[in-house]
């Protein structure tokens, strides 16, 4: 097949297999790639939406078991870890958006870069903090008798 564009806009191939000589407007496919173009953006912005709001109710879901640990021992520290993973994941998605659109630039690696830090660090800290038996210090008084066997009467 041999094909030749033409000076007025249209592209013409030859069909060696059926000796014909075809002639087409290039109109018709920069309408379709623009078509194209114009719905992937908006599938785009659209999962962008999807994720911010996914985050959003990751990060209020493990603000409110936080918050309500203490009036229920500690149970809702449980919602706080899955809300923690679906944050994660949303915040994964914006990136793999961000990158795909921008590519790899030094502001996309350092955004990356904290939110993992963000995201991670407390986990580490949290597990520093229950091998330092901090804890357990928290819950003796200045005389050094532990707070949870009574008062010693």
């Amino acid at each position: 097949m041999h094909t030749y564009r033409n000076n007025n806009g249209t592209t013409s191939y030859y069909n060696v297999k059926e000796g014909t000589m075809r002639t087409v407007s290039n109109k018709a496919t920069e309408n379709k790639l623009a078509e194209y173009r114009a719905e992937k953006k908006e599938r785009i912005e659209t999962t962008q939406k999807v994720l911010d709001v996914v985050d959003n109710i990751g990060d209020g879901l493990s603000i409110a078991g936080t918050v309500a640990a203490p009036f229920t021992e500690g149970v809702s520290l449980t919602i706080t870890a899955v809300a923690e993973g679906i944050s994660l994941l949303a915040k994964a998605g914006q990136h793999e958006i961000k990158l795909s659109i921008e590519g790899a630039t030094t502001e996309n690696k350092v955004d990356l870069g904290v939110d993992i830090a963000l995201e991670l660090l407390p986990g580490f800290a949290e597990g520093a903090v229950g091998k330092s038996n901090l804890d357990e210090v928290s819950k003796k008084n200045y005389t050094g008798r532990d707070k949870t066997k009574g008062n010693g009467c």
